[in-house]
């Protein structure tokens, strides 16, 4: 999971509660810089999750409502594998694990990982990250 998926969630639930915000409004929300919640942001956008109003009143804004929007289809647009694993040749001896076909093995087993991680991923809505935010906010 990357930094950018953390953040894009982060930005897109202080928009789930504010309505229409800045990036340096998000970035102080995020603990981050502006700069690096516009990269977020206009991959987002990209995907049709974000749009944005320039001008005085201008910003950024969720383009459905927070029950419509999955946390898979933000991952997606923000990062590449939930785990890390390498299809090319690793540190350890390679010419050993292919000859024994543990590389293989391995390889789908991280394939596995990735498929479920994303299915997990696309039944929780930013509707439900709000609720949990919200009911474990209430406890403190």
């Amino acid at each position: 999971m990357t930094n950018e998926f953390i953040v894009a969630v982060n930005c897109m639930v202080f928009l789930s509660r504010g309505g229409r915000s800045t990036s340096g409004e998000m970035a102080a929300e995020a603990c981050t810089n502006a700069s690096r919640v516009r990269r977020v942001m206009a991959m987002l956008k990209k995907g049709g999750l974000i749009c944005t109003r320039e001008g005085v009143r201008g910003g950024y804004i969720l383009c459905g409502p927070p029950e419509d929007i999955t946390l898979g289809e933000v991952f997606s647009l923000t990062s590449g594998y939930a785990y890390a694993y390498r299809n090319r040749q690793p540190s350890i001896d390679y010419e050993c694990m292919e000859g024994t076909g543990l590389h293989a093995v391995m390889a789908k087993i991280h394939l596995g990982m990735e498929e479920n991680c994303r299915r997990y991923l696309d039944t929780i809505t930013l509707k439900d990250v709000l609720f949990d935010l919200d009911r474990d906010l209430k406890w403190k």
